[in-house]
């Protein structure tokens, strides 16, 4: 199972990180944040404490998931999402609670 954590990469206490999910370059990941199978978090993210990215969810370079915020399976972010923020796919958009 194909994990990988780049170089510069920092992940807080108590993550989930599945099998083949990759997490870039000078990349953060929050306290108790879960990372689903094949997710990809490009270099330069930040993923906050409590979020939590589904199956194959996708995060470019320079974006950021805010805290307990959620991203849905297959789901690109293109854009930072805020804190409780959800983001769906199908075409992806986000919503508040």
């Amino acid at each position: 199972m194909n994990t990988v954590v780049s170089c510069g990469a920092k992940i807080g206490d108590y993550v989930i990180i599945n099998h083949n999910a990759v997490v870039g370059h000078n990349a953060s990941v929050g306290a108790f944040a879960h990372l689903c199978p094949g997710v990809k978090i490009s270099g330069f993210c930040n993923i906050g404490e409590r979020a939590f990215l589904g199956t194959n969810a996708t995060v470019i370079p320079r974006c950021n998931v805010g805290a307990c915020g959620s991203v849905g399976a297959g789901a690109t972010v293109l854009r930072s999402l805020p804190d409780n923020a959800r983001l769906v796919p199908m075409p992806g958009r986000v919503l508040l609670e």
